[in-house]
Order: structure tokens, then C-alpha cells, then sequence
């Protein structure tokens, strides 16, 4: 968002060109929206700048970037239209312009169905409950799907935080893990012989 910098104590309301007031209004009604209305979509704002970065002026200039994900390449589309919209009805209310650039783009990827009926067959003969469930986060997987068959296993972290210092996970549901791994390998290998 661009707008007009100025000074916080002598420019009133109807002179302000706020490009933060223009992004929190726009971000706030996506934060109420996005995911609460679909619980597949995940929309994070990581970073946010502001120049020039006076305590006591208005920015001329704030960028942040969102993050979006979805399984779904076409509901992806959906998102970025909708922020696109926000950003650039915010910006116009509050004098300002909004622009857009897209920094990265992976499509959703589906694993390999033989791979996850395996791994869900292991666990059951270890008599381990499993669900099959979306990943949100990249892994090497992801990558790998594209010129081999791939699936994952998840095991349960504490207080299901992830992709964090604080992650724990429990050492019988590490080894559930490993050992739902070790069986689907081995049936795997087994039926690949016949």
C-alpha cells in the first residue's frame, strides 16, 4: 500500500493518505472471512514493513506479504482475488494505491492413493488409529511426488504445534510412526516380489 507520509500530530483525518490504515482495515476483514468460512484455507500475514518507520509520522509506504494455501488450485485463485479486491477498496477509501506481486507459487499436490492405502493398512494391523489428512506445510515429499510416488505419516505433537522449538512428540508416538513406516515398507516390498 502507498500512500502520502505526513505528520502524525498536525494532519488530520481528512488530509491523511494512510496506507496502514487502508492495509489493517482490508487485513481484518480477510482474517474474519477467509478461514473462518473455509476450513481447507489458511491465510497468514509473516511479515509487515513500514516506511519510513517514524513513531511520529504517517507511512508513506507498507508492505506485508500474505501467505495462502489451499487444496484446491481453483479456490487458490479464489483467495488471491479476494485480497486483491480488499487491498485495492481499502486503498481507495483512504486515498491510497494497492499493489500486488506475487513472490512464490506451488500448486497443491495429491500423494500417491497406493501409498496412503498402504500406510493406513500398516497402521491398522498395528492397531494404531489413523486418518488420512491434508499437509499444509512444505515437506521434502511434496517435492519428491513430482518424479516419484510419496506419501507421509504425521504422529501427534503436543498441543498440535508444529514447524516450531516447542514441538514435543511423544517417544511411543514417534516409534507408532516409525513402526507404521517399517510395516507398510515391508508389505510393499513383499506384493512389488510377487
Amino acid at each position: 500500500m502507498t500512500g502520502q507520509t505526513a505528520h502524525a500530530g498536525t494532519t488530520g483525518l481528512s488530509y491523511r493518505h494512510d496506507p496502514m490504515r487502508a492495509l489493517s482495515t482490508a487485513l481484518s476483514g480477510l482474517y474474519d472471512t477467509i478461514m473462518p468460512q473455509d476450513q481447507s484455507a489458511r491465510f497468514t500475514v509473516g511479515s509487515l514493513r513500514l516506511s519510513p518507520g517514524s513513531v511520529n509520522a504517517i507511512p508513506e509506504d507498507v508492505r506485508c506479504t500474505v501467505d495462502i494455501r489451499h487444496p484446491d488450485p481453483e479456490s487458490l485463485d479464489a483467495l488471491e482475488a479476494k485480497i486483491a479486491a480488499a487491498f485495492s477498496k481499502e486503498a481507495g477509501k483512504q486515498g491510497c494505491t494497492a499493489a500486488i506481486r506475487r513472490l512464490f507459487d506451488m500448486a497443491p499436490c495429491v500423494f500417491d492413493e497406493g501409498l496412503q492405502d498402504s500406510l493406513e493398512a500398516a497402521a491398522s494391523s498395528l492397531q494404531l488409529s489413523s486418518k488420512r489428512m491434508l499437509s499444509g506445510a512444505f515437506h521434502d515429499a511434496l517435492f519428491a511426488n513430482r518424479v516419484a510416488p510419496a506419501a507421509m505419516i504425521f504422529v501427534p505433537c503436543r498441543d498440535g504445534l508444529s514447524h516450531n522449538e516447542a514441538e514435543f512428540v511423544e517417544p511411543a508416538h514417534a516409534t507408532a510412526g516409525c513402526e507404521t513406516l517399517a510395516h507398510a515398507v515391508l508389505e510393499i516390498t513383499k506384493s512389488s516380489k510377487r
